[in-house]
């Protein structure tokens, strides 16, 4: 594996676990509203 490749698919996994993080949230959020 090149070092460009592990990079590319870190940030994949990072922004990946990012939109998650942000549904899990929203989820929360939405909740609270009811």
């Amino acid at each position: 594996m090149t070092l460009k490749y592990q990079l590319s698919d870190l940030q994949k996994k990072a922004k990946e676990r990012t939109v998650r993080t942000q549904n899990i949230e929203y989820d929360l959020e939405t909740l609270v509203k009811k």
